[in-house]
């Protein structure tokens, strides 16, 4: 016999007809809290249909909260100086850290946290089924022997302190029960369980013992396997299973407004984004609900399983505040902090913020210290154009000299921490919503419950009590609270003692389901296959699997177990079949409705009028001002250029480390500028010692590196600078080198800047050098020293890809004999040209085409010139896909949406 059965049985309907009537002090115990929740609201409904206009609350709460308010009670007992004082969840993590941190194997453990986290669960699972005898009797292996004498220490450590933890706490009360007074129920109804732990039965055999009447309650008796319907569909994924769902759970609120809808996913943790993401679009698809500012509506949904409260945003900023007052931090997470709205200025100051953001991106490195941004604030007229911004700073950094550099307790600490933010008005300016109003409470509590760890923790350093902080806001799994709706999104576990009018189960194909085994690593494997334990083995899970698909069968009148036919994970062509446990039951094809998005009532409400809107305005003649890069970026896409240049549609940069390509190509270009500016001739070059060279290259090269330091206030370490500058040295005579290879030339122009007129525009060039050789031709020379090498193919065609050689051939030395592109790349140093004669260059042939080229160039640019001119603004890459990717407007020029369109079918006939 069943330890449920023992106890007499009574049904819901009658217990609720005989609480209003009134029984003495009865309570309701479930066995988790949303069952709870839900049979409260049961009651009151059956109040409401009964015609009561006021009645009694009823106490039902989880069966472990239930324990904890009867320990809570002893403690107003005679005995109560005695009891020990209960750990929360943050001090018993904190002690079995303490524990670990303090035995020999700390060392090789690559986290002690989750040791802890492991240590813990393996210690409630003995208090729980009451393992602790039979451990003695079993052989350990070394992860046992390990945890043994970690429980041995943890539990003398708390013994000394007076100190019990919650998975004790029952097996305390059970001793209690004849010495301290507790108020006992004179009624106990136990609601929604299968079965009992041994240490639960315990208790409730005591209580009993006591005099508290057990009973066990049951809903009304429904035979839904007969009258209801319950089949199986199969979906293309999971993604295909979520947004069916969605639209079946529409279909059925539609039907019937006070229908009870579950829908039941078993790894819900994975696919919650997507699902609320999914049925918020089915359930309202009116995408001006997600703008911020915009009077929100409560969806028909809830999804039972919240997130840490740590991934809030309003926490999550209050957590970078405190890590940028203490270390430096990831520029990213410092953008987030300037454009956060939960900081005082976060409105007022929002343009500010947003050109200060840009600035940085340019400047500083991918980690940045709160001295860095303070440094950079001061130097430039952002703290003018930021003072809210640079007072909290200013503010901070006093305030943490103050109290940053001792260790303290974790209740001064939690003051400390909320000074802190306060510094930075948090939360901000504007009015909180509903959700973060909650979440904001919920913030506060879990530092009250860090400030109370001075009982296991007696001091700690700032940083280490901001990661003990961020692990105890990670592990709060939270969820504002929502006004009842019909549709609830749970995990298998949260389904035990429910029932619904229409249930949707997901996942179950043959490689998810049953569940496969789980067992903790510190206890033997054989004494949790013999105790039985929830998935100790595979015929465990297999038995609670079958038990899940029974209930969920029984537990509606309508229920559908659908399985994914692909696994959207391994992206491989194998079928997925239904698990065994429901291939029982009669697979359908669901006729679903089909609801429009947003976008397609759009379109479908309005009057569709097609405008080629390719054409910008005309620019005045001469009134526009740009560089070559307006005629390259027209060359390779119209749209480019026209967004580039007269909208300023820029991307953002990104932060890096030391150098990038674009700097090191800055360097090698200023040193070569200042040792031609010095020599002027190949005569001079091949004149001086390689001594002097070297000397006259290093210097240079050091006023180049000073020159970006003080554009860009990197963090140079002498030894990087030293490696800088004799890499730059090194690459600068290899060029050298090569130069003398070269008939004797003068150096005519460095880094020359003309302004040009072309197709309208007037343009601002500049180029690297220009040589005049002893009988008077003329050469042009760009150097490259970036990674990629570049063809001198690039400067044909009549869309070139490097059309700035050619532009300044046309337009200021049209009687130039070459155009060349100087490679200036470690082991591959050479001359790429397209020349008139043979003899200018070594190892360059002579383009018989040369004059042909001249004057396609004049042709060509002049074309392209007008067509910026004109506005000419066409999505139009010169090679689609190879002109895109480093593009930052895919997202402006819509290319990808474009891509299934006639757009692609023109191109490939051109």
């Amino acid at each position: 016999m069943s330890f449920i059965k023992k106890f007499p049985q009574i049904s819901l309907d009658n217990f609720f007809n005989q609480f209003s009537t009134g029984i003495g002090s009865s309570v309701v115990v479930t066995p988790n809290r949303r069952l709870a929740i839900v049979l409260r609201r049961e009651f009151n409904n059956h109040q409401i249909i009964k015609g009561h206009a006021a009645w009694h609350s009823i106490d039902i709460l989880p069966i472990a909260a239930f324990i904890e308010r009867v320990y809570e009670e002893m403690l107003y007992s005679e005995q109560a100086d005695t009891l020990p004082v209960v750990l929360s969840n943050a001090e018993e993590q904190a002690l079995w850290e303490h524990v670990i941190s303090d035995s020999d194997q700390s060392p090789i453990l690559f986290s002690i946290p989750e040791a802890a986290k492991l240590a813990r669960k393996a210690w409630q699972i003995i208090q729980e089924w009451q393992l602790t005898s039979k451990l003695r009797n079993l052989p350990l292996n070394e992860d046992c022997k390990v945890f043994s004498s970690w429980s041995k220490n943890y539990r003398r450590l708390t013994e000394r302190e007076n100190q019990i933890d919650k998975a004790r706490i029952c097996d305390l009360i059970i001793k209690l029960w004849k010495h301290a007074r507790a108020q006992k129920p004179d009624q106990l109804i136990c609601y929604g369980f299968k079965t009992f732990t041994p240490q639960q039965e315990i208790f409730l055999n005591s209580l009993s013992e006591h005099g508290c009447k057990l009973m066990t309650a049951y809903s009304q008796p429904k035979v839904l396997s007969q009258f209801g319907r319950v089949q199986r569909v199969g979906c293309t994924d999971s993604h295909d299973e979520i947004q069916r769902s969605a639209v079946w759970a529409r279909e059925q609120i539609e039907a019937n407004n006070k229908a009870r809808i579950g829908v039941v996913v078993p790894d819900l943790s994975k696919y919650r984004s997507e699902i609320i993401r999914t049925f918020s679009s089915i359930m309202e698809p009116d995408v001006h609900q997600g703008l911020p500012g915009s009077k929100h509506h409560v969806y028909p949904f809830n999804v039972s399983l919240g997130m840490s409260l740590a991934s809030y945003p309003i926490v999550s900023t209050a957590f970078l505040v405190l890590e940028l007052a203490g270390e430096d931090i990831e520029f990213e997470f410092l953008s987030v902090i300037l454009r956060s709205p939960f900081l005082a200025g976060g409105e007022s100051e929002m343009e500010s913020r947003a050109v200060l953001d840009e600035q940085l991106r340019k400047r500083m490195e991918p980690r940045i210290t709160l001295e860095e941004l303070f440094v950079f604030l001061q130097r430039t007229q952002n703290s003018k154009n930021c003072p809210l911004l640079m007072h909290q700073l200013t503010s901070l950094e006093d305030f943490r000299k103050e109290n940053f550099s001792v260790r303290q307790a974790p209740s001064v600490l939690a003051r400390v921490i909320l000074e802190a933010l306060q510094i930075f008005n948090f939360p901000g300016e504007r009015t909180l919503d509903s959700s973060e109003y909650q979440t904001l409470n919920k913030w506060k509590e879990v530092v009250a419950e860090f400030s109370v760890l001075d009982r296991v923790i007696p001091r700690i350093g700032y940083m280490e009590g901001i990661r003990c902080l961020h692990r105890i806001a990670v592990e709060k799994i939270f969820q504002p609270e929502t006004p009842d709706v019909p549709i609830q999104i749970l995990d298998i576990y949260e389904t035990i003692g429910m029932e619904f009018d229409h249930l949707w189960v997901m996942g179950l194909s043959d490689t998810k389901w049953p569940l496969s085994s789980s067992t903790n690593p510190f206890l033997p494997i054989e004494l949790q296959r013999s105790t039985k334990l929830p998935r100790a083995s595979a015929s465990e899970a297999f038995d609670l699997s079958r038990r899940f698909i029974n209930d969920w069968s029984c537990s509606s009148g309508e229920v559908i177990f659908s399985f994914p036919i692909h696994d959207d994970e391994k992206k491989d062509d194998r079928i997925l079949s239904p698990s065994s446990l429901i291939v029982e039951f009669p697979q359908n094809e669901l006729n679903l409705p089909i609801y429009m998005s947003h976008r397609d009532l759009i379109y479908q409400a309005g009057q569709i009028e097609y405008i080629e809107d390719n054409k910008a305005p005309e620019l005045d003649q001469l009134a526009w001002h740009g560089g070559a890069s307006v005629i390259k970026d027209q060359a390779a896409c119209p749209f480019r250029a026209f967004a580039l240049h007269r909208l300023g549609a820029r991307g953002l940069n990104a932060p890096h480390t030391g150098l990038n390509a674009i700097e090191h190509g800055k360097l090698v270009h200023r040193v070569l500028e200042k040792v031609w500016r010095e020599l002027k001739t190949k005569n001079e070059l091949d004149a001086i010692s390689d001594d002097d060279l070297k000397l006259i290259l290093s210097n240079l090269a050091t006023e180049a590196i000073e020159g970006i330091q003080a554009v860009r206030p990197l963090k140079f370490s002498k030894r990087f600078r030293n490696i800088e500058n004799q890499r730059l040295v090194r690459l600068v005579s290899d060029w050298l080198f090569e130069e003398k290879k070269r008939s004797d030339f003068s150096v005519i122009a460095i880094e020359d800047k003309r302004i040009i007129v072309l197709g309208g525009l007037s343009l601002t060039i500049r180029l690297d050098r220009v040589d005049m050789l002893n009988d008077k031709r003329i050469i042009i020379i760009d150097y490259k020293a970036g990674k990629r090498e570049s063809s001198v193919q690039a400067m044909r065609g009549e869309r070139p890809d490097e059309p700035q050689l050619p532009l300044y051939l046309i337009a200021s030395q049209p009687d130039a004999t070459a155009i060349v592109f100087a490679q200036v790349k470690i082991g591959k140093m050479k001359f790429k040209a397209l020349a008139r004669d043979s003899d200018l260059l070594p190892s360059v042939k002579a383009d018989p085409e040369w004059k042909q080229l001249i004057t396609s160039w004049q042709t060509d640019l002049t074309c392209i010139a007008e067509s910026f001119s004109k506005g000419d603004a066409k999505v139009n890459p010169k090679k689609f896909p190879d002109t895109c990717p480093k593009c930052d407007l895919k997202s402006f020029c819509r290319i990808s949406e474009r891509i299934d369109s006639s757009y692609v079918e023109l191109e490939n006939r051109k």
